[in-house]
């Protein structure tokens, strides 16, 4: 520290002198005695003020348009120093953007004041503040004593303002109008921007649309320049009007950004222009969220209130649109449109319909309670829908749950799904007994309840009891292809007029176009790292003449709502050319050109192994029989929508498809069902997406390769092609062909140049495809050479060479691979010196693609959960109990058509080894 305290020699004074800057000092003097060593003590203090000071003790706000002029425009600060010392001084000042403030007129100013002596200091606008942008802006000037280092602050504010007036003045959001989907849009909506120049200089401007709807003075920018502030031309109008691009539009809200540049300036302004495009199906009574806007009231059984019937009234808004547009009821069988169960129709422009809705038969059937429905409304040709809330309250004693019926599904003789579903009866009275009875009605024999004809018992006020409605699987193994029907009528005493409780059952036995014929790839044999759960692999690729079975069965089953209908869905056939594509609607439909449409599932023209004869489809036969040779031409989107008919075809439930369908405008809605679009977008399935999909779908689908050139927990294609349990004395191995050998030759698979009858005689790599299996050990290669018999270890052919096969999976695992799909196994145009022909290879080909002579696929599917959960519910429960006691007593061990879910050994049959296996899966409580 400074010495500013001083005791000289044996002087009784002391002495100050200035030596810093601080203004408060404090020092202790300590006194001495030499002789006796006592001490005492003396606090000394030195209040120190500023020397110099700085009037006045503000500094100023500054406001003004762009160009000037600002007021106030300067201050003089006047700086006096009471020191007797010499005080040296310094303004400086820091400041946003450019120097907009002068220090007599300079951007900084220094000097020195003697003992009561002053001096002026102007602080004042520069002149570049008049080219400076609209906009806030701050300054701090410093006024600093150099003697002491002390410093004085004034702040300083700069208000520039846009002297670019645009009215309307909300910057937030502009209404520019609601439309009605559909061209023509007349009149198009449109509004009028102002432009004023508030400022004493010209302003030259630009406005800008940034979107395609917009067009300004009938361009997307506008230029020009604006006259001083009252000048005739200091103003401008800008007509922003909306163009044809709105007819492309989806209905919903769309908010852009129109910008108005003063390039004088330097600055802009922004005005958001909102669009509102409607649906021009417009329903009355309008939708009220989560509210009912149809409400029935009475007792079970009937009769309900209103007795008439609810109304719709349907008008289309367009101007010169027809709208084709359907009405569906979601979630209940109580309700009718017109005596319809939907309701299809086309609205002229301007068009009004009246729908009536009412109550049916099964309405009566009904538990006491509220039910509730959903009404939408879907137009047909955008896809866009409305829903409207329907609500039925009624009262009763006896409730039955579910509501729902059931529908069972298989092929003649079996086996069946679901093969079960457990209804719960409740006495919903407060008090007195209930006696119930359940029979169906007509009386069939494939339908039993609690294992008999008809089941009856009593139920005391509040009381519940299970009763199990089960299919009777020998019984319905003699019944004919079609659909049979009854309904279990549940009925109790003092109902009303007798009337019961009706659920509809549902018996569809589906008489497959062909059999698969599969292989299964069994769990037991393990290959390392590989799958750990069965399945089955068709034995060969999907043939010419099973495709045509495919492409004719979905001709035939176009439309939307009936259950055959599923087969054609978003299917569109080019009756011109054969091709077929991805429709723009969930109907299948049949037309001379695409129109619009761009992605295909199968072109017939790529291999010319399949024609079409403007009726139906054909494999070519002459002059060489192309029937059994594998299908070509077909995207990754045919293989997956052929997947989804086989599921269907074989007597599966619609719920065991293995892939989501969509319209061609939403290529990212195909994909395996376990994962959602936007996850599809993002990447490939996770283990657990794969594993779900293997554990809960029996439905027929491509083979998973999870990205992964070998052996992986889910690689399915690699291990049925490349696994070999026999190798080395049963150590197994994985081996580099698909027919279970590490060598190739011309014997053991169609590839370049191979000597199969099939190639060009000229040019050997202009060859083609050999019937699926033709490596037999049986068929000969052109010159009469016997093939060699090539089935793999699981039976399985043609998984090296002839053509390369579709896998469900992406190529990549990132968001840039949404496009692509792995193929696998090489083709009729490999090499046989490369790896192309090997079980590791992989590649990838563009999903969309018909044009591939040398790409095709087989199928695969899961087996049924050996898990005990017969009813297929997820949960292995008290429904399961009753009916694994069903399997075993009755309707016979080894009956076609026992439930395979309790099947835990896989021999065949349902028996007591199998029981002991469902006792450790049972998760429920006995009764």
């Amino acid at each position: 520290m400074d010495r500013w305290a001083t005791l000289p020699g044996e002087s009784a004074h002391v002495g100050f002198r200035v030596v810093q800057a601080k203004l408060d000092h404090v020092a202790e003097v300590t006194f001495t005695d030499t002789t006796t060593g006592e001490e005492s003590s003396r606090t000394l203090r030195l209040l120190l003020h500023e020397p110099l000071s700085v009037e006045p003790a503000e500094g100023f706000a500054a406001i003004g348009m762009f160009g000037g002029p600002f007021t106030p425009d300067a201050q003089q600060y006047i700086l006096a120093s009471d020191s007797a010392m010499l005080m040296d001084w310094q303004v400086t000042v820091t400041q946003d953007g450019a120097r907009w403030l002068d220090i007599n007129d300079q951007s900084s100013d220094s000097g020195e004041l003697s003992l009561d002596e002053d001096t002026p200091v102007d602080i004042a606008l520069a002149d570049a503040t008049g080219s400076m942008s609209p906009g806030d802006y701050a300054a701090t000037v410093r006024f600093t004593t150099l003697t002491t280092g002390h410093t004085d602050t004034r702040e300083f504010t700069l208000a520039i303002a846009e002297p670019l007036d645009v009215f309307p003045s909300d910057a937030t959001v502009l209404e520019i109008g609601s439309i009605w989907s559909g061209p023509p849009l007349s009149p198009a909506p449109a509004t009028t921007f102002e432009l004023t120049n508030r400022a004493n200089t010209d302003i030259v401007y630009a406005a800008m649309s940034s979107v395609g709807w917009i067009t300004l003075d009938g361009d997307v920018i506008v230029e020009g320049t604006l006259e001083p502030h009252g000048h005739p031309d200091c103003t401008a109008n800008i007509l922003a009007q909306t163009t044809d691009a709105l007819d492309n539009l989806p209905i919903g809200e769309y908010e852009e950004t129109i910008t108005f540049a003063n390039n004088t300036a330097a600055s802009q302004l922004a005005r958001a222009v909102r669009l509102v495009v409607r649906d021009p199906l417009w329903i009355t009574p309008a939708e009220v969220a989560g509210v009912a806007d149809v409400v029935w009231e009475g007792e079970f059984g009937g009769p309900f209130s209103p007795t008439t019937d609810a109304l719709y009234t349907i008008e289309n808004k367009a101007t010169a649109l027809s709208l084709y547009y359907e009405i569906t009821v979601e979630g209940a069988n109580w309700l009718e449109l017109d005596g319809q169960a939907s309701y299809v129709e086309t609205l002229p422009p301007g068009g009004v319909s009246i729908i009536p809705l009412s109550l049916n038969d099964n309405a009566l059937a009904l538990n006491a309670g509220v039910h509730t429905a959903t009404v939408q409304f879907a137009d047909v040709i955008s896809g866009h829908t409305q829903q409207r809330i329907v609500e039925l309250s009624i009262g009763g004693d006896l409730a039955v749950t579910p509501t729902t019926g059931l529908d069972i599904v298989g092929r003649p003789a079996g086996p069946f799904a679901p093969v079960a579903l457990r209804y719960t009866l409740t006495n919903v009275a407060e008090s007195g007994e209930l006696v119930w009875s359940a029979s169906t009605d007509p009386p069939v024999d494939w339908i039993v309840i609690d294992g008999h004809p008809s089941a009856t018992g009593i139920l005391a006020a509040g009381s519940a009891e299970h009763v199990l409605v089960s299919i009777d699987t020998a019984a319905a193994g003699g019944l004919t292809s079609g659909v049979h029907s009854t309904v279990v009528n549940f009925s109790y005493d003092g109902a009303i007029g007798g009337r019961a409780l009706r659920r509809s059952i549902s018996l569809t036995v589906a008489q497959p176009t062909f059999t698969s014929t599969e292989q299964l790839i069994p769990a037991e044999v393990r290959q390392p790292d590989g799958p750990v759960y069965s399945y089955m692999m068709a034995v060969m690729p999907t043939t010419n003449q099973e495709f045509v079975a495919f492409l004719n069965d979905a001709l035939a089953n176009l439309g939307e709502v009936c259950k055959q209908c599923e087969r054609g869905q978003y299917m569109y056939f080019d009756a011109l050319t054969g091709d077929v594509y991805i429709n723009d609607s969930r109907a299948g439909a049949v037309g001379n050109g695409p129109s619009a449409l761009t992605t295909k599932m199968f072109s017939p023209a790529t291999a010319g192994q399949i024609i079409f004869n403007g009726t139906d489809y054909e494999a070519v036969t002459s002059p060489t029989d192309y029937s059994l040779h594998p299908v070509t031409g077909v995207s990754w989107y045919g293989a997956a929508k052929f997947c989804n008919w086989l599921t269907l075809d074989q007597g599966m439930p619609a719920s065991q498809r293995c892939y989501t369908e969509a319209v061609a405008s939403d290529l990212d809605g195909w994909h395996p069902t376990t994962i959602s679009d936007g996850d599809w977008v993002e990447g490939d399935l996770t283990d657990l997406e794969r594993a779900t999909l293997a554990r809960d779908y029996r439905g027929y689908r491509l083979p998973m390769d999870h990205q992964s050139e070998t052996a992986s927990t889910y690689n399915e294609w690699y291990k049925a092609a490349a696994w070999d349990p026999t190798a080395f004395g049963g150590l197994g191995a994985n081996r580099d062909y698909g027919f279970g050998r590490d060598v190739i030759d011309r014997l053991d698979a169609n590839f370049r140049c191979s000597g199969d009858p099939f190639e060009n005689a000229a040019d050997c790599t202009l060859g083609g495809t050999t019937p699926v299996g033709f490596y037999n050990g049986v068929n000969t290669l052109a010159d009469g050479t016997p093939t060699r018999e090539t089935a793999n270890a699981f039976g399985l052919y043609d998984l090296t060479g002839n053509i390369k096969e579709w896998m469900q999976g992406r190529f990549g695992n990132d968001p840039g691979s949404l496009s692509t799909r792995t193929i696998r196994g090489g083709g009729w145009g490999s090499r046989s010196d490369l790896d192309n022909l090997k079980t590791y290879y992989r590649s990838n080909a563009e999903a969309s693609y018909t044009g591939f002579t040398q790409v095709g696929f087989r199928v695969l599917r899961t087996l049924s959960p050996t898990t005990g959960d017969g009813d297929y519910d997820s949960d292995v429960d008290q429904t399961d109990h009753e009916l694994m006691a069903y399997n075993l007593m009755g309707p016979g061990v080894g009956t076609p058509g026992e439930s395979s879910a309790f099947d835990f050994d896989r021999d065949g049959d349902v028996d007591l080894a199998d029981w002991a296996s469902f006792q450790n899966a049972f998760t429920d409580a006995l009764p």
